[in-house]
């Protein structure tokens, strides 16, 4: 992780609003424990007589503190005021909680001279029962727990030390010295709770930066991915296009054949009409010919970044490939085969699915034509099962060595010359597959060199 996010403004102010969320919510907790101890002191009033109407009423303002926390995060809930505003008040509310308790606690030892047992008991149990839960609420804040343990401790242990030398009071004595201990106790685990506290929200801040990086570099290589598979599409049309140049200028050439000689039949008036029509018919099918390659080699060299999933029948991607590939394999003499079983739909990308058939067919025939003429053969067959179906295409040309097969998925892999293709392509038909749910893998258990795209069947 950058070291420069963890001094950044931005990582500053979350790490600050996390402590105050800690703080708020901690308040909260310690909220009811302060509520029940003003309501007993209310009534109790800590057994003095002299101030118990001041005692009474520093009840009141007490439980009225307690209280307030809960109206507080009510107004926070409801939108009513912001999270600053409520982390504020909560902090001042913290503030006036210790010094109204420390004042409390102070009257019931200025007024019985911390002489009768069991209000000393009830004296010490509060300041240090309310002084150890103010450890853990104030954990993720040095500043309001060394203030609330200080106000709190610090002037009854003064007031219990002069107590001790005015009146020769040894409890009074050992009290102070127990508030003494208890002090620098407490300091020193509030500031071993707070690098706790601090290391915690550091580490979930860290690994939230670390996680946001992580998605964008998942979406960076997502698109990097979409960019070399496109790369890839533009390779293969670079390789044919050659046959599909030539493919364009037969029927281009007998489309102006034919429309030549319904020009001159016209013109001799000798001709039928329906020979004409004919010759017409007959460019007009060779025009569409022209129409449907330069189709397939446009949705082909385009991207599939956003492209949808769509429903389509996997025999119209096969269909289209091989016409896209029908003068190659014409110029290289290559047999096609085909054995398609009932029809099926898919739900791909028609494109990568186009591509991954094309790279499969491109690697046979660059292994077909080291063969001789005659035995130059394809076969593609499909066999659907009731959840996938499988697209078989196999070649007649040499079986792979198995002590490649390992790595004939592995990116930058081939073994064509130096050069010749980029070593991609079925590293990245692989992902395409995988990336449809589906399979692809070589089956050396027949005559023929197989690769098998296995595909979900869209129900």
């Amino acid at each position: 992780m950058p070291l420069r996010f963890r001094y950044s403004q931005k990582y500053q102010a979350q790490a600050l609003y996390e402590l105050d969320r800690e703080l708020v919510n901690k308040s909260l907790g310690a909220a009811p424990g302060f509520l029940m101890g003003s309501i007993w002191v209310m009534y109790h009033r800590l057994e003095t007589v002299q101030y118990a109407g001041l005692v009474g009423w520093l009840g009141v303002l007490l439980m009225f503190l307690a209280v307030s926390r809960y109206g507080i995060a009510y107004l926070f809930e409801k939108t009513v005021i912001d999270f600053q505003s409520a982390a504020k008040f909560i902090k001042y509310n913290i503030v006036a909680n210790g010094i109204f308790w420390s004042i409390t606690i102070m009257v019931s030892i200025i007024e019985l001279r911390f002489k009768d047992a069991n209000s000393n008991i009830t004296t010490i149990c509060l300041l240090i029962g309310f002084v150890l839960s103010s450890m853990m609420t104030l954990s993720n804040n040095l500043r309001l727990a060394y203030f609330f343990q200080s106000v709190m401790i610090a002037p009854a242990g003064f007031c219990l030390f002069y107590l001790a030398l005015a009146d020769n009071n040894d409890m009074a004595l050992s009290a102070s010295v127990i508030l003494l201990i208890a002090f620098f106790y407490m300091l020193n685990q509030n500031r071993i709770a707070h690098t706790q506290v601090v290391n915690r929200i550091q580490y979930a801040l860290d690994l939230e930066f670390t996680n946001k990086l992580l998605q964008e570099s998942q979406a960076q290589l997502i698109e990097e991915k979409a960019k070399l598979q496109h790369s890839t599409r533009l390779a293969a049309i670079g390789e044919i296009s050659g046959e599909i140049a030539h493919e364009i200028n037969n029927p281009l050439a007998l489309v102006l054949g034919y429309i030549e000689l319904a020009s001159d039949q016209l013109a001799s008036n000798a001709s039928p009409k329906e020979m004409v029509i004919e010759k017409l018919n007959k460019a007009t099918k060779a025009i569409s010919r022209i129409t449907k390659i330069i189709k397939g080699l446009r949705q082909y060299s385009r991207g599939t970044l956003n492209e949808p999933f769509s429903v389509i029948l996997l025999s119209e991607i096969i269909d289209d490939v091989m016409d896209f590939c029908s003068e190659k394999f014409n110029h290289h003499a290559i047999q096609l085969d085909t054995d398609f079983e009932n029809d099926c739909q898919i739900n791909c990308r028609p494109v990568e699915i186009s591509q991954v058939v094309l790279n499969i067919v491109s690697n046979a025939i660059d292994e077909l034509v080291k063969l001789p003429t005659g035995q130059r053969k394809i076969r593609i067959k499909t066999e659907i099962g009731p959840t996938s179906v499988k697209l078989l295409v196999a070649n007649s040309g040499p079986k792979i060595d198995p002590a490649i097969k390992s790595r004939l998925f592995e990116p930058f892999f081939s073994t064509k010359k130096v050069g010749i293709g980029t070593g991609l392509g079925l590293s990245i038909s692989k992902n395409i597959v995988d990336a449809h749910s589906g399979r692809l893998y070589y089956d050396d258990s027949g005559e023929f060199t197989v690769f098998v795209v296995e595909l979900p069947v869209y129900a």
